[in-house]
């Protein structure tokens, strides 16, 4: 079995081909997959050569390894940035609530929404499970500051959770999914799905 060792960058110049890949690879991916990254479109992308990207990855499958782990660690981070600060504090008017969540979810979506749609891999146990379930339960703890302990919210909840995910991962398709209908500009949008989840919220947790 062939070594799968990613060799780690000393120089800068090797820091900054290494930033290249893997930069030239989030692009493959969210334009088509873990299909479409493979050594000659990262070579096209990246602007860095075939011997320069094997002297920083023996094989397809270790950037492969690289870029995923390190995809899964930024998701994480940026969720963990992203919905810090709404963590803390008393309770919220729902309408509130639901716009700080909507908002968030839009700007994590913004920046790695694609990469999200596609990064899961077939090839092993999904774990970009995890992501995805940090981002709820975030969203979910932002959503209970403006419910404030109804009683029978938990269905609730976990519904508009997955109606607003499924509607952020709508947009990030490259075509609008439904022909002739026009698509809000993302403010636009992101305020009409917070007031239309708190208008189901106030109705199903009444």
């Amino acid at each position: 079995m062939a070594d799968q060792t990613v060799r780690e960058p000393l120089q800068e110049r090797s820091r900054r081909s290494l930033e290249a890949i893997y930069a030239a690879a989030i692009d493959a991916l969210a334009e088509g997959g873990w299909g479409a990254v493979t050594v000659g479109e990262i070579e096209r992308r990246s602007g860095v050569t075939r011997g320069t990207f094997y002297l920083r990855f023996p094989t397809r499958d270790a950037l492969i390894e690289y870029v995923h782990e390190r995809l899964l660690t930024e998701v994480r981070e940026l969720q963990d940035h992203t919905f810090g600060p709404l963590m803390t504090g008393g309770a919220l008017p729902l309408e509130e609530a639901c716009l700080l969540a909507v908002r968030a979810m839009a700007d994590v979506f913004g920046r790695v929404g694609r990469v999200m749609v596609h990064g899961e891999r077939l090839d092993r146990p999904p774990s970009g499970h995890e992501a995805l379930a940090g981002l709820s339960r975030n969203v979910t703890a932002v959503l209970r500051r403006g419910l404030d302990g109804a009683p029978g919210s938990t269905a609730a909840v976990e519904f508009v959770v997955e109606l607003a995910f499924a509607a952020f991962v709508a947009r990030q398709r490259p075509v609008p999914p439904f022909p002739g209908h026009r698509q809000s500009a993302e403010d636009e949008f992101t305020e009409r799905l917070a007031t239309a989840l708190a208008a189901y919220l106030r109705t199903a947790t009444a």
